[in-house]
């Protein structure tokens, strides 16, 4: 997009790529990143932070958000930064970077349960193996006698009701 936007006067067929782009920007965040940040921070961090960490980060994404909305007047049109398609720069560049991260600081956990993703990040198990791992490696009481040695906490007493 931004690309098609750094000519003077775009032709008609720059006009409709640029408005094309767009669009797959849309779908793609719509059925990509949107949802998926929030299956990954509710679903990734361990059971004793899950809570905080999805505050965290969505609200982190509310204040991005405003700040995005915001900010688009002001670099698209005149007389401020008057960039039109060539913000697809910056878009272009910040979208390179989450992508880096994504690659190297956010785990594959592909048919894994939540306690097995508990089990390798216990384990410090590097963020790039965890594609290695095979499921059904462990078995829960595994992981559930591992979190109480760690917690120092009793066993909970369980009784039968009619």
């Amino acid at each position: 997009m931004g690309g098609l936007g750094t000519t003077d006067e775009p032709s008609k067929s720059a006009k409709i790529g640029i408005t094309a782009l767009t669009t797959v920007f849309a779908v793609g965040f719509n059925f990509g990143l949107g949802p998926v940040s929030h299956v990954i921070t509710a679903e990734l961090p361990s059971s004793r932070l899950r809570d905080i960490t999805y505050a965290t980060a969505s609200t982190v994404a509310v204040v991005t958000s405003f700040a995005v909305t915001f900010s688009i007047p002001y670099l698209l049109y005149e007389p401020y930064a008057a960039l039109e398609a060539r913000v697809g720069f910056i878009f272009g560049s910040i979208s390179f970077v989450a992508a880096i991260f994504a690659i190297f600081c956010v785990p594959e956990c592909k048919n894994m349960t939540l306690e097995e993703i508990d089990y390798l990040f216990n384990e410090n198990t590097p963020l790039l193996e965890f594609k290695k791992f095979k499921h059904g490696h462990i078995i829960p009481e595994e992981v559930i006698e591992e979190n109480q040695r760690r917690d120092d906490k009793p066993e909970l007493e369980t009784k039968e009701t009619v």
